[in-house]
Formats: structure tokens, sequence, C-alpha cells
């Protein structure tokens, strides 16, 4: 049987005073995980007494956070049947901002990761001019969606967006000088004073990471462990510990620029060196530019969600597809190779703005090379496919205030008054 991941030491709850808002958090990021759980088993998982944990729970419970479950009796143990404890749905609520290279999305999610509301736009390119208006107008619209009992527990807004949202035109086949705008942008400010929420940030991939972290309420996959998300330009993210790593320049798990060999470009003709960037061999970009070079819609014939590709994708398009599948399969087991050399991951999830049928056949081509790689020295980690695709930004975003407010990150050990840490919540990188 597989072990099931629990709180990394470094995060166990104390049993002394001064940690009463650290185990708080504690006690909720461990309830997230799962699917309703007893008193005695989160006292396990968080190393507090099951005194302390009574305790938390029943001001958890009064704060309506919290809810009880009917009694639940466990196969093979005796005596009285557990009362599972969840998380109440009503108990808070936060509005996600992503802004990505090809759409906008802006929705609502209660205190579990509910979508309650969602608006979707699409666009050929991010021209601030448009899309920062939209969102602006769209959190508004969200907002006024709710009931006024739920918008005075709404806690925030969380922004997810690329880092150099303007970079690659070329790739983007954006006007340069439209996207150079993004240089000058705060992007979390220019939400931030339109509305009287707080706002947070984070990189689109690490919040697509961070809803895959908390949406597998069931039976988490890893506890430490690096996600590559396939969107329009490749990015990743990692966990240890069971929580979001972001580094201390927020770049942790940025698969994108890991040098690959120049063989896995498409479009290589070696005359730039031996070695090519991973986000110019396994991004969603290079899909649509084959599929637009065929006369073809890429949106259409790969749609970004969903179970498959369009039933009416002729057999060129679906040639193109399997090429492309190959090829950035190749080049991702290469990245993995390379980055468990640096940090001891027990697995790699893989999600993208996919359907999740090429997801699943993505992932199984990536272990199929993995294959023929030496692991001396190191531990293979184990793949999994992701499950969220393209709505993890989003919902990661949205997730983020969520975080930040209830989970027991390292700043709220050195932060005993609560107050949200002003790197967590400053400018965008």
């Amino acid at each position: 049987m597989t072990p099931q991941p629990t709180i990394g030491n470094e995060f166990r709850g104390g049993n002394q005073g001064g940690l009463k808002e650290f185990n708080e958090r504690l006690v909720l990021h461990v309830i997230r995980r799962s699917d309703g759980i007893p008193g005695a088993d989160i006292a396990r998982q968080t190393g507090l007494s099951v005194q302390s944990v009574s305790r938390i729970v029943n001001r958890l419970l009064h704060d309506q956070l919290l809810v009880k479950q009917n009694r639940r009796r466990v196969k093979g143990k005796v005596g009285q049947p557990s009362v599972p404890i969840s998380l109440n749905p009503d108990g808070a609520y936060s509005i996600g901002v992503k802004l990505g290279r090809r759409s906008l999305d802006v929705l609502v999610v209660d205190f579990v990761g509910n979508i309650l509301r969602q608006i979707t736009e699409r666009y050929e390119y991010p021209d601030p001019a448009r899309v920062l208006p939209q969102a602006k107008a769209n959190v508004t619209r969200v907002l006024q969606l709710l009931a006024p009992s739920q918008r005075e527990r709404v806690v925030g807004i969380g922004v997810a967006a690329p880092y150099g949202l303007g970079d690659w035109p070329q790739e983007l086949h954006g006007p340069p000088a439209v996207l150079a705008q993004w240089r000058e942008i705060d992007l979390r400010r220019e939400i931030a004073d339109s509305q009287a929420l707080p706002v947070w940030f984070e990189h689109d991939a690490k919040s697509a990471c961070l809803a895959d972290l908390l949406m597998h309420r069931d039976a988490p996959r890893f506890n430490n462990y690096l996600y590559i998300f396939v969107g329009t330009i490749i990015g990743g993210a990692t966990v240890l510990d069971g929580l979001l790593h972001r580094g201390p320049s927020g770049f942790s798990g940025a698969v994108g620029p890991i040098p690959i060999p120049s063989t896995f470009d498409p479009k290589s003709d070696h005359s730039h060196g031996p070695t090519v960037p991973l986000l110019q061999c396994a991004s969603r970009y290079l899909l649509d530019e084959r599929l637009h070079d065929l006369g073809l819609d890429s949106q259409a014939i790969v749609p970004p969600s969903g179970d498959e590709i369009s039933p009416w994708a002729c057999e060129s398009a679906r040639q193109a597809i399997d090429e492309w599948i190959e090829t950035s399969a190749a080049a991702i087991a290469v990245a993995i190779h390379c980055a468990i050399g640096t940090l001891d991951f027990e697995g790699v999830v893989i999600d993208g703005a996919l359907p999740a049928s090429i997801v699943r056949r993505l992932t199984d081509l990536v272990e199929r090379h993995l294959d023929t790689f030496s692991f001396t020295g190191l531990v293979r980690p184990r793949l999994a496919a992701g499950t969220l695709g393209n709505d993890a930004r989003a919902l990661g975003g949205a997730i983020l205030p969520l975080y930040w407010s209830f989970a027991p990150n390292k700043e709220v050990v050195l932060n005993w008054q609560g107050s949200v840490p002003a790197a967590v919540v400053g400018a965008q990188r």
C-alpha cells in the first residue's frame, strides 16, 4: 500500500501558548486536504494533542468555517462511530482573476473551492487597453452575483498571471509595442485600486499547482512534487512538505528555461547552439502554430478544456497533434531528469490547457521516455496526469486568498499578529 502523505515535520503543530493562529491554520489545512476527517486523525497528522484539536475545532465551528458530518463507522474498528469534520463551503468566499496570454477568466469560489460563477473572455493576444478594463468589470460583476451574506464573507481577490506577460511577442503573434506595455503595469495594484478587497498575486503556473495541491482531498498524491503546466508557454511549480514552495524570488519550479538538446526543437537548425529552452520544445503555442499552418483553428480542433479533441479533426491535424505530443514528451522527460537531481521529488504532475485525453497521452509518453534514462544516484519519481486542465490556473488564483488567509505558511509562524506579510501581497514580480 502506498503511504499517504502527511504534513511535513517542518509544519508540525505546537501545544504551547503563542501558536494559536498557526495551529488553527494547520488544522484547517489538514481538513482541506481530506474529505471529512475525525478529530483523532487530525491530532495524529498535526502532532497536536486531542484536547488542543478539540478546542481549535470548536472555535472554527463557532466561526462557521467548519461543519460536522454525520457519524461514520470505520470498517474493522470497534467503539462509537467517529464524527468527521469538514470545511463549511459557506464559511468563506474568494474571487479569482486569471489573466493569460490567450484568455481572461474571472470566477468566484466557496471555501471548499467549488466554482460558483465564472466569466471567460478569449483573445489573440493580451492587449492591456482591452484586457485590464474587462478584468475589473468582471470582478465587479461576479461580486454582484453573490448574495449580500456571501459578499460579507469574501476574503479577497487572487490574481494569477505569467511573469513577463508581454514577453515572447513572436510566439504570441502580437504587436511588440502593445505587449511591452505590460512591463510597466503592476497587475496586482491595477486590480486592487478598483476594489476594496485585499488582493494577492501569483504566477499562473504556481496558482495552477496550488489548485492541484488542494483539490485532491480524497487521496493527496505526493507530499513533495514538481508540477508542470503546459500552457501557451510551459511553466511549473514545486510543492515541498505539502505546501506550495515559491523560493526567494518566486521562481521555484520554473521549468520553461531548462535547457534541452536542440534536436527537440521542431524549428531548430542548430545554428543557435546545442540547447534550447524547454518552452521552445513543449509549449502549447507550438501546437497552435502547426495547426494554423494547416489552415485550421487550433482552439476548435484542440480545445483548452474538455475530454477529447474535435471529432472532426482531419488526418493531417491528428498527425500534427501526435508529432507535437511526441516532441513535447521527449523534452519534458529531459527536464524532469534534470529537476530531480536538484530536489528529491516523490512525483511529477503534468497538466495543461489541453483536452484531458491529450494530458493523459502526454504523461504516459513522458513515462515511456523516462524508461530509457539512467537513474543511478537518483530515485525515479512517479508521474500523474493532472485533472483540472484549463481551469487550474483560474481556480488557483481564486484559492490564493483562502490559502494565504488560512494555510500554515512560514510567515504566520514569524508574525503572531496574523497580518498578511507585505511580500505576499506585494507588487507583481
